[in-house]
């Protein structure tokens, strides 16, 4: 395919992207993640050692912050190129055309890896810009500040662009699943080469960067020990440690190659995920066999008996049945938005929820709160289509014109994933009634309502489950999986600091509840 004809492919991509609130949102956090290096909030050192600041220094720390964040924001910004031309039903009629199946995904590769550019390039200008307003007593050497972006965050971006590509074209991973799992892939290829120091696998130049402030080290002090620190949080004292003359990497001929070899990479994974990719064969993507749902694909009509009382329609909703009378339209209506929620829902979905709130009521407390943990996270894609099903589905002139459909159905909405929460994770709770906890009550109270409205909140805004499940597994690995109490939501953790955290979700609850509201509003306003 010629290079031309990649361009008309993934320019109309390219626009569709930077157009999106979302595009803006992560340019905005981007370019506050740049001042925060100048402001002293992101913090690099080297052993006992930390580099003068110079212009080398200050564009490393937001080259790697660049690439530490855009890399695991921007995964969800691009992934959904292919997605869209399917929904849209573009990719049919490409699919009609000359246009080769790997020249497709090339052009889609193309059009993720723009998008990301464009934030780099949107970071490297104002890095320039922050150095005039924030650093005036350091010289400015632009090839210096921006020569990190460039061949250390460029051909990570290029990495993420064909991961996106990737994961699109592999059925099992281009739902939600897919979404949890790029965290967890994120997490380990950061993490795994700098600890290894195999440089040859590290597409994110941490391992480049040490070896060079290494050596700078050594250069001084022979054979004393200088890993990497790399942190991000409020500015920490870093006076205690002795400061080094570095100039920034090497940018040797070899070096480039090696950080240019990743442009390759991203290319070769793109050309192998052709293999999967099904070229929008409607017949093939049918095939599949399905999971059994636990609910009908279709919900069955009400209907009542001669005695005015409704007739189930299963044993499932037995409890729903007794928890909401049916007389009352709003109590309809709450089940009913449960129906949509779990609508699809595999039997072995509810035993893995059943066996974990199980394991939470019995066993040692310890043990309850990791549980606890999991619990929580389990019902996360159910949690995401909140507040994006009517962009999914279309469906949005129909419910936004419904009578009250804010004050009604929209709060019949939020209190569906609330009691999606509270059903799940009560295992818990009854421990800390039954403990005399009241305080850790609070704090799981807080988080069952901080859940659903922050799905609730990106879902309208963004209109896309991707955001929620990208910050909320984020979210999740950084508080309770590690145990961290200030960003502890589901109490598991945050025991002793429950009179915080309790009364703090639940005004954070309330003021996403309000955001989410002002998006449907703007959404019923056209």
């Amino acid at each position: 395919m010629s290079p031309a004809l990649l361009l008309r492919l993934g320019w109309p991509d390219v626009l569709e992207r930077v157009r999106r609130a979302s595009f803006l949102l992560t340019v905005g956090m981007t370019i506050w993640l740049g001042s925060l290096v100048y402001t002293n909030n992101i913090q690099m050192s080297v052993g006992q050692y930390r580099g003068v600041v110079n212009s080398a220094w200050l564009g490393t720390l937001m080259a790697l912050s660049a690439t530490t964040f855009v890399s695991l924001a921007g995964f969800y910004i691009v992934k959904n190129a292919v997605e869209l031309d399917r929904q849209t039903g573009v990719g049919q009629i490409l699919a009609a055309t000359r246009v080769s199946t790997r020249g497709y995904l090339l052009a889609k590769w193309l059009s993720n890896f723009a998008v990301l550019a464009t934030i780099v390039l949107t970071l490297a200008v104002a890095a320039v810009l922050l150095h005039y307003l924030q650093a005036e007593a350091v010289r400015l050497d632009v090839f210096a500040l921006v020569a990190p972006l460039a061949l250390l965050a460029l051909p990570a971006m290029a990495i993420v662009a064909s991961l996106a590509v990737l994961f699109e074209t592999v059925p099992w991973l281009s739902g939600g699943a897919g979404n949890v799992a790029y965290f967890a892939v994120w997490n380990v290829a950061l993490v795994v080469p700098l600890i290894n120091r195999a440089r040859w696998a590290d597409w994110s130049g941490f391992t480049l960067v040490e070896a060079s402030l290494s050596a700078a080290v050594h250069a001084r002090e022979p054979g004393v020990a200088a890993s990497l620190g790399f942190r991000a949080g409020p500015a920490s004292d870093l006076s205690q440690l002795a400061v080094i003359d570095w100039a920034g990497v090497d940018w040797t001929p070899a070096t480039i190659g090696l950080r240019l070899a990743w442009v390759v990479v991203s290319v070769l994974v793109v050309l192998g995920a052709s293999i999967w990719f099904d070229r929008f064969d409607a017949v093939l993507t049918g095939a599949a066999p399905r999971r059994k749902a636990l609910l009908p694909a279709r919900a069955r009509p009400w209907r009542r008996s001669p005695a005015g009382a409704p007739e189930r329609p299963g044993t499932v909703w037995a409890l729903l049945d007794w928890l909401f009378s049916f007389r009352t339209r709003f109590g309809a209506m709450v089940v009913a938005e449960l129906r949509l929620a779990l609508n699809g829902v595999s039997r072995w979905w509810v035993l893995v929820a059943a066996g974990l709130w199980v394991t939470s009521l019995v066993a040692p407390m310890a043990a309850a709160r990791n549980v606890h943990v999991v619990a929580w996270l389990w019902p996360l894609l159910l949690w995401s289509k909140m507040g994006v099903r009517e962009s999914l589905h279309r469906t949005g002139p129909l419910v936004y014109s419904c009578p009250r459909s804010l004050p009604r159905q929209f709060v019949a909405l939020w209190l569906s994933g609330v009691l999606i929460g509270v059903v799940t994770g009560s295992g818990l709770a009854v421990r800390y009634v039954l403990a005399g906890e009241l305080l850790s009550l609070a704090a799981w109270v807080a988080g069952a309502l901080f859940i659903p409205s922050l799905a609730l909140a990106l879902g309208v805004w963004t209109e896309s489950p991707r955001a929620f499940e990208g910050f909320y597994t984020a979210l999740w690995y950084a508080g309770p999986a590690n145990r961290f109490a200030f960003l502890d939501y589901s109490s598991a953790w945050a025991t002793a600091s429950a009179p915080l955290t309790a009364p703090g979700y639940g005004i954070l609850a309330a003021l996403l509840l309000a955001t989410a509201v002002l998006g449907r509003h703007r959404q019923m306003q056209g």
